[in-house]
């Protein structure tokens, strides 16, 4: 995802109730203008609501300049799910 801005927010779907057959951790790494700036992990709990909105990744205090952003399970050793569900990011505009 390339991007102008000055922040970034992203918001996963996470699964919980682990059933018998279906792959329902959540795991994957941020890497942000080609450095490595974090990781995420949901383990699924026995409550069996789904959580939408989850905010997975932020950050702030980035140059009003474009960004990539990269979400990747590269490494993960196991089956995982990752259900993007959106993105915010803000700019910062100057009125004279």
């Amino acid at each position: 995802m390339r991007k102008t801005g000055s922040a970034i927010y992203i918001f996963f779907i996470l699964p919980n109730a682990t059933v018998s057959g279906i792959t329902s951790p959540t795991e994957c790494n941020f890497t942000l203008d080609s450095q490595a700036a974090g990781s995420f992990i949901h383990v699924p709990d026995l409550n069996t609501d789904i959580q939408y909105n989850a905010l997975v990744f932020s950050h702030s205090n980035l140059s009003n300049v474009d960004h990539n952003l990269t979400i990747s399970t590269a490494g993960v050793d196991h089956q995982v799910f990752v259900n993007f569900d959106y993105a915010i990011y803000t700019t910062f505009v100057l009125c004279t």
